[in-house]
């Protein structure tokens, strides 16, 4: 069998664990992730290429009637762990946001847990026969990459990470160079989020994290903090915006149907559900992801990810002003539009 190697560094912390609920980077649960991002973008929204579908990713990723023709393996490098109960480092002042984002780190037992911190490096081992359906693994490693995480809380910014090498067949790899080791440094984000990677699947938007000061009114001016901080920072900032706009005692779109339009963000809710409509649902991945990417040395920007995929949003009822609630979100100033779906079903 042929092997292909990916080095990979984290740029936020990874809650990721295995039987014991010791930290661990599991190539079962990467699979899974990289079977869910394939699934995402091959899905037309026919309803009748689905079983054609199904038959497509079960050869490629395996099912019950047969193992995959792609062995993962990870092989750990540098792995640096910390407490939950030490998290977000003392040196960052305010982190409402982060701990609005990062809630379930200090509940219960997972106070007693221990994550992978950020700039953990580990690697991802493909093992094939045939170059084609490996080809399918790491194309779903590149949207991974682009636009997820892994591990508890991805949709909020944790288990963030970057590519950083590829080894291996040589032939292979060098088909691989270009698309899977993101160049921030010297193309835009605007290039690289655009219709040939989106491909009409999500949305993406910059957040701006023009922070003011609440007693001035004027721009803060942020102090140096070390590199493992900064993403901290935009992060945090991004955290409390989204915990601002889901405050149900500040925000008057919540006067009226409250538990629905909570639920447009994910089921299930914090709080008992007031209507059978969210009890039915019981859960429902959030369709919007946080993202922290690092545009260059010491530099981080947050991107959201806009899954359309919350059937609530696309009921009348429960818009505002005609829009979808998570639309008033990202249509705020606090955000930029990088690359938006043309058309969507509302």
């Amino acid at each position: 069998m042929k092997t292909v190697t990916v080095t990979c560094q984290l740029i936020t912390p990874l809650f990721m664990y295995g039987a014991t609920k010791e930290p661990e980077i599991r190539a079962s649960s990467i699979k899974g992730l990289l079977r869910y991002w394939w699934r995402m973008f091959h899905y037309d929204g026919n309803v009748e290429s689905l079983k054609d579908l199904k038959e497509k990713e079960e050869k490629i990723f395996g099912s019950t009637n047969g193992r995959s023709p792609v062995q993962i393996r990870v092989k750990k490098i540098i792995q640096k762990f910390a407490r939950n109960n030490e998290f977000p480092q003392k040196n960052i002042e305010k982190k409402d946001g982060l701990n609005y984002l990062f809630y379930f780190m200090k509940a219960g037992q997972n106070v007693k847990k221990s994550y992978i911190k950020e700039g953990g490096k580990f690697e991802i081992e493909f093992r094939y026969k045939e170059e084609e359906i490996a080809k399918e693994y790491l194309e779903a490693l590149n949207w991974l990459q682009k636009f997820g995480g892994m591990g508890s809380r991805n949709r909020r910014g944790a288990g963030n990470f970057k590519i950083l090498d590829i080894s291996g067949d040589e032939g292979f790899k060098n088909k691989l160079d270009r698309c899977l080791i993101v160049d921030f440094e010297n193309r835009s984000i605007n290039h690289i989020y655009n219709n040939e990677i989106c491909k009409d699947k999500v949305s993406v938007y910059r957040f701006k994290n023009e922070q003011k000061d609440d007693c001035k009114g004027e721009q803060k001016n942020k102090k140096e903090t070390e590199l493992e901080d900064k993403w901290i920072e935009v992060l945090n900032a991004l955290g409390k915006k989204y915990k601002d706009f889901r405050d149900v005692k500040k925000n008057y779109i919540y006067k009226r149907f409250q538990s629905e339009r909570k639920a447009i963000f994910g089921v299930p809710i914090i709080g008992k559900p007031k209507t059978d409509k969210v009890t039915k649902i019981k859960r429902m991945e959030s369709p919007l992801i946080f993202k922290v990417i690092e545009v260059e040395k010491e530099k981080y920007e947050c991107i959201v990810i806009r899954v359309h995929s919350s059937p609530l949003e696309r009921e009348d009822e429960l818009k505002v002003e005609n829009k979808s609630i998570i639309d008033l979100f990202l249509q705020s100033d606090d955000f930029e539009k990088i690359y938006e779906v043309k058309e969507v079903d509302k």
